[in-house]
């Protein structure tokens, strides 16, 4: 990495508040931008690149430096002593399929158990001495280059940023991703969905060029579908935007990306390498070619976005060259299961938000992958060739913005809002109503799920269910968190879970326990649980008398994975404690 002359850095008191700085968290790189003179602007890296590269390149000696996002060759991003792709491991345990995957693939050590467990990473040392990490702890030596990086273009600490995130991540990933940025240095004003940031970005060029009318004219409310594909995550949200304020009507993602079809391409490439190796190539050497080669498929990727066809060329480091020509057909017909995942995910994300795509007006493609020539045609069997054509062309492209940097951009511009920037041309008067991006719920007997606040539910929100006892003087009821899409409780993630205890003996069916889902602006979950018995039963009131309290369930910080957690709470507690939704009203005075 090269050297800066960073400037002195003083505390000095500013006239107007320091906006917050926007932090676009990839998988493959990150940007860093700010809002400042009226504009957003997204800061140099070093090598003069626009974007920061996901690794850290330990050092082989204890006591050497190592190199965050830069000063790293290819040989040695492949050597083992690089970690990269973290976002992709961060949050999960060591029985997701996708730490598996990346087991596979990736040349440094992923630790797994197999039993639920957070999966530790080693780097390669000296002396083959393996120094042990873990993602968030990555994430955060990343974060730390990131904000020096804002704070060289400053010239002043910077505490405070907005950092995106995938709009699949669940509620314990979001929170591994603020001990991150804790180990960094960093308070986080807000954790915002990716494409719902470059969303912000859209609704600000349209205010500024006078599109919108009043947002109470609801014909000038535009639909707009953002369509996001980074290195490893693939999101999608619409927007309704009119004076400035957009509204998430629907969101969806799933965890795969430019990644997969990288991946795709090296798996065809690379059966025909290693003959080239010789027979029972040595692991190391292996490591290595199949490093170059990635590195070599990659380039050629994205030479097929322009190109018909692209050379795949390296050396394989035993004298020998490796040569092949991909052409672009072949490229898409590795990856025609990419493409339709991509067009099953807006789908979807309309389906779920109601919306006609004859109904959206513009389309919106952000993010590295989404140049990719089929993932455009996969768009454009769902909203049709001459309305596509927008997605060439579209408000953010014909801005001269390069998409990569939507995210950031929007990150940024969310960092002023919040920090209380104004703007005297009112280029920061936007408002974003976000939306749940999965929903939460209850299980029932039998391990049914019960979602309490459902998936785009506009937040904040509040709701509640009353549930009852399953069995005859039950005296405990389990109150077990999830949040997902399943019907199947312990097929979604395990958020925390609450013991009722003590209550009074009745039937099954009679008492009343009601559980309570919260959500805030800042979607901060809180969920209360309390019980009465019915006024006909005993009671007092006009709906009952209270039994236990209404009180808060703690959700704990389940830093060894929520898998184990879930398997011992069903095997201590069965279905003992389990309860069922009430299916009759509520009996009133």
């Amino acid at each position: 990495m090269k050297k800066r002359n960073t400037p002195a850095i003083t505390m000095a008191s500013h006239p107007s508040p320091s906006a917050a700085i926007g932090i676009d968290l990839g998988t493959s790189s990150s940007a860093v931008a700010v809002w400042r003179n009226g504009r957003v602007d997204v800061f140099q890296c070093p090598e003069d690149r626009k974007s920061l590269p996901a690794y850290v390149l330990f050092s082989d000696t204890p006591t050497g430096i190592n190199k965050v996002g830069g000063g790293a060759s290819e040989d040695e991003l492949w050597s083992g002593r690089a970690i990269f792709g973290a976002k992709k491991l961060v949050g999960r345990t060591d029985t997701d399929p996708i730490v598996q995957s990346c087991r596979e693939k990736y040349p440094f050590l992923i630790e797994s158990l197999g039993i639920g467990l957070k999966p530790f990473l080693g780097a390669r040392g000296s002396n083959n001495i393996w120094r042990s990490t873990t993602p968030e702890e990555i994430l955060a030596l990343q974060l730390m280059e990131l904000r020096a990086i804002a704070e060289f273009h400053l010239g002043r600490i910077v505490r405070s940023a907005v950092v995106t995130v995938p709009v699949c991540f669940s509620r314990f990933q979001l929170m591994t991703i603020e001990r991150a940025c804790v180990m960094a240095g960093l308070q986080v004003a807000r954790l915002m969905p990716e494409p719902t940031a470059a969303g912000l970005v859209y609704a600000q060029m349209i205010q500024q060029q006078g599109i919108s009318a009043p947002v109470s004219a609801s014909a000038a409310e535009k639909l707009a579908l953002i369509f996001n594909m980074g290195a490893g995550y693939c999101d999608v949200a619409i927007t309704a935007t009119a004076g400035g304020v957009s509204q998430i009507r629907g969101l969806a993602g799933e965890a795969f990306g430019g990644e997969e079809l990288l991946q795709n391409l090296v798996s065809y490439l690379v059966s025909e390498m290693i003959p080239q190796l010789g027979h029972s190539p040595a692991k190391a050497a292996l490591a290595i070619a199949t490093g170059r080669l990635r590195f070599a498929a990659e380039r050629a990727m994205h030479a097929l976005s322009i190109e018909p066809d692209a050379l795949v060329e390296m050396e394989l480091g035993n004298g020998q060259i490796f040569s092949r020509s991909v052409t672009r057909e072949v490229f898409e017909d590795l990856n025609a299961g990419v493409f339709a995942r991509c067009s099953s995910l807006v789908v979807g994300c309309l389906r779920d938000a109601d919306v006609e795509p004859v109904a959206i007006s513009d389309v919106i493609a952000v993010g590295g992958a989404s140049s990719v020539p089929g993932v455009k045609e996969a768009l454009e069997k769902i909203f049709g060739a001459r309305k596509m054509e927008a997605l060439l062309h579209n408000q953010i492209q014909s801005s001269g913005i390069d998409t990569s940097e939507a995210a950031a951009r929007g990150a940024a511009l969310e960092g002023a809002i919040m920090s209380g920037v104004t703007d005297p041309n009112g280029s920061l008067d936007l408002l974003t109503i976000q939306a749940m991006a999965s929903s939460v719920g209850v299980a029932l007997l039998g391990g049914e799920f019960q979602p309490i606040l459902h998936k785009n539910s506009m937040i904040p929100a509040r709701r509640d269910v009353v549930v009852t006892t399953s069995r005859d003087n039950q005296r405990d009821a389990l109150i077990v968190v999830y949040e997902g899409e399943s019907k199947n409780a312990r097929s979604n993630h395990l958020l925390g879970f609450f013991k009722l205890a003590g209550l009074p003996a009745a039937p099954k069916g009679v008492l009343l326990i009601t559980v309570c889902v919260d959500v805030d602006a800042s979607n901060v979950l809180r969920v209360m649980a309390g019980a009465c018995l019915p006024k006909d039963c005993g009671g007092d009131g006009s709906g009952g008398v209270a039994a236990l309290e209404l009180r808060e369930v703690r959700m704990p910080t389940v830093d060894d994975g929520h898998d184990w957690c879930v398997e011992a709470l069903w095997n201590k507690h069965g279905d003992s404690m389990d309860v069922v939704l009430l299916q009759q009203p509520v009996p009133m005075s």
